[in-house]
């Protein structure tokens, strides 16, 4: 029989063939495992690059959530910012309008002109008459708290900021105080050498907002502004009187010096002030 030889002992092809059956096994067991290990290398590897893509996949989400809330705060600013600026360009357009007609106001020499021309033939009757009507339309113009087209036209002087009239009764200083108080104005309180001009331009002894009611010899204004430049008359204010002098008139002197200490108690017209600060915003 072939494969072995006789006696019973296996052929020496026999064995080699055994070994070589064998081997192939073992290879075949080896050439498995092997690719069972790589999978399994494969699969963790494939793994953690899907958590890491996860945890990027989730990181991305948020910012995007995070940039979407943003993108959403920033329109609601948009959108506020653009109400603001529509409310402000509705508020300049308005104070543009005021300053436009107290523009014309100021530079319309029709009214001055028209009362040197009375004032020529009746000796300044006929001025004083219509002085008196604008001072009531711009003081009753006030009350109404209007201050638009209508103002020009009412005889308020307008400078820097602020309105300026004059009351149509003497009155005492205090009773002047309030009459302006009234207006949602004040006592006119001079800051500066050109308002002192203007002031004095009105040409009438008038109560102006600077008294030392409070404290003898201590002249403040109304708004509480600390007295600067000062244009008292000459030997004023008088602290030797015999009557107490503790309120200011302007005269129609020397403007860079008109200013006279008299009683409170006295009877004068008076000047009021009334900013625009409230007016315009």
């Amino acid at each position: 029989m072939s494969g072995r030889r006789e006696g019973g002992a296996p052929a020496p092809g026999g064995t080699r063939y055994r070994l070589l059956a064998v081997s192939f096994g073992l290879l075949c067991v080896t050439q498995a495992s092997l690719n069972v290990c790589l999978r399994l290398i494969l699969y963790s590897e494939l793994q953690a690059s899907y958590n890491l893509l996860a945890v990027k996949h989730q990181r991305l989400q948020s910012e995007c959530s995070s940039m979407s809330h943003e993108q959403q705060q920033l329109q609601h600013t948009v959108e506020n910012t653009t109400r603001v600026a529509n409310a402000v360009l509705a508020r300049l357009r308005e104070a543009e309008l005021k300053i436009k007609t107290l523009t014309q106001m100021v530079l319309n020499p029709a009214f001055t002109d028209a009362g040197h021309a009375v004032k020529e033939a009746d000796g300044g009757r006929h001025e004083r008459a219509l002085m008196e009507s604008s001072e009531t339309s711009c003081s009753t113009l006030m009350v109404k708290d209007d201050l638009l087209q209508t103002a020009a036209a009412a005889g308020c002087v307008y400078f820097s900021g602020s309105y300026y009239f004059t009351s149509p009764e003497q009155q005492s200083w205090m009773q002047s105080s309030t009459y302006c108080e009234q207006r949602n104005a004040a006592l006119v309180v001079i800051g500066s050498h050109a308002e002192q001009e203007l002031v004095s331009s009105f040409q009438r002894p008038a109560w102006i907002g600077l008294s030392a009611r409070e404290d003898e010899g201590q002249w403040t204004w109304v708004d509480g502004t600390p007295l600067g430049t000062q244009y008292w008359m000459e030997s004023q204010p008088n602290a030797d009187s015999h009557v107490d002098e503790d309120c200011a008139e302007i005269t129609t002197g020397d403007a860079t010096r008109n200013w006279n200490g008299a009683s409170c108690s006295q009877k004068k017209f008076c000047i009021c002030e009334r900013t625009l600060t409230s007016d315009l915003f």
